[in-house]
């Protein structure tokens, strides 16, 4: 190839590759998931693009951010930083359930806000988590918003009620009685919050689910829930 040709291709690729730094730094960027605490929803494996437009994407320098397209909302898996001492990633995943002011409530297994009970139901499904702990499927309805959660039942969770303080948000696992939350480390500024979920682009762990047609063994790849949205 030419020098000129050279040159040229040299020039393309750099900005190409700024391109697609300034786009991870400031639109999407991907996280996978270590842990089981968001079962069902999110699994050991599991990898995603995280919107950072939604609530504004902090700027590589310093504490600013961008404006955000919307305020967080109950419902929403999001990515935040950890504090340190709260796990070995930098980075977690749990759903909001809680906003600013929000007074929140757990009790019996039931999730309370606002002194109203959060709607919820079995699906009859049991999981099994990687320890062999078999989980009974629920559906959670958040203010109109329906998702899937476990229940342990041969744990009973202490019971809790926090109010949120100004510009933070209470976030639980999914997992509820095998997640370190809000309920271990208080409310996540917002400050701290990356984006909400946006999709899953690969899904590469296998996972074993009990259920009333019997036990069922998904393969190495998830091919199925590729692409999907997180609800």
């Amino acid at each position: 190839m030419p020098v000129r040709g050279l040159r040229g291709f040299a020039v393309w690729l750099g900005v190409a590759a700024g391109a697609a730094l300034g786009l991870r730094a400031v639109a999407v960027e991907p996280f996978r998931i270590p842990s089981e605490s968001m079962l069902p929803t999110l699994r050991p494996g599991d990898h995603l693009f995280v919107n950072k437009l939604a609530y504004g994407a902090r700027l590589p320098w310093g504490e600013l951010r961008l404006p955000g397209l919307r305020t967080p909302r109950r419902g929403d898996v999001v990515v935040f930083r950890a504090q340190p001492g709260t796990g070995p990633s930098p980075f977690l995943v749990k759903r909001i359930v809680g906003l600013p002011g929000d007074r929140v409530r757990g009790s019996d297994g039931r999730l309370w806000v606002n002194g109203v009970p959060v709607e919820q139901w079995p699906t009859g499904e049991v999981w099994l988590d990687g320890g062999g702990t078999p989980l009974a499927g629920r559906r959670e309805n958040l203010d109109g918003r329906e998702h899937a959660v476990l229940d342990d039942p041969g744990r009973v969770a202490a019971p809790f009620e926090k109010t949120v303080p100004p510009a933070r948000y209470f976030v639980l696992g999914d997992n509820r009685d095998h997640s370190s939350d809000s309920r271990a480390f208080g409310a996540v500024p917002f400050a701290d919050l990356v984006g909400p979920v946006a999709f899953l682009y690969w899904a590469g762990a296998s996972d074993v689910r009990a259920s009333g047609a019997g036990w069922e063994i998904a393969g190495f790849a998830r091919w199925s829930r590729i692409g999907e949205s997180v609800e």
